[in-house]
């Protein structure tokens, strides 16, 4: 998918400047560039890059990023962010989320933003990693509004 950018989300653009947060938008972007999936058309597409499970919190900091491919530019993204396990025991809270033009800036048609969540998690007794293949996700319930709305 050589043809999208990643970015990160307006209100997080001072951290551009940090060696650490430039270092994973990097990587982040050659992961989105070597991946290969048809993309719906005027659709907004989920990708889990990975999540970091903390048993002290009983939380899951978890990296993805939504790719805007409804053919506009968009500055206002909402739905439900649904994640699971193979493990039927593990058990993901669902996320809301409510992305305005002032922490969302404007995303462009084939841009994409990388975020973090902090999600909570049951099922689970000691700090794990997943990756993209250890867990899934479906973004439902999407709502977007245009720029020229």
């Amino acid at each position: 998918m050589e043809n999208i950018r990643v970015k990160l989300a307006q209100a997080h653009q001072m951290q551009n400047r940090d060696f650490d947060v430039k270092k994973e938008l990097r990587s982040v972007q050659e992961y989105i560039d070597e991946l290969h999936f048809e993309m719906r058309p005027a659709s907004i597409h989920l990708v889990l890059l990975k999540g970091f499970y903390d048993d002290f919190t009983k939380r899951m900091t978890t990296a993805m990023v939504f790719i805007n491919n409804t053919g506009k530019a968009i500055r206002e993204l909402h739905g439900v962010v649904r994640l699971k396990t193979p493990n039927p025991m593990i058990k993901i809270a669902k996320t809301t989320i409510n992305f305005d033009e002032p922490f969302m800036g404007i995303v462009d048609d084939h841009e994409a933003i990388l975020v973090h969540f902090n999600i909570p998690v049951k099922g689970l007794e000691e700090k794990r990693e997943f990756t993209g293949k250890d867990f899934s996700g479906e973004f439902s319930e999407v709502k977007v509004t245009y720029v020229e709305e």
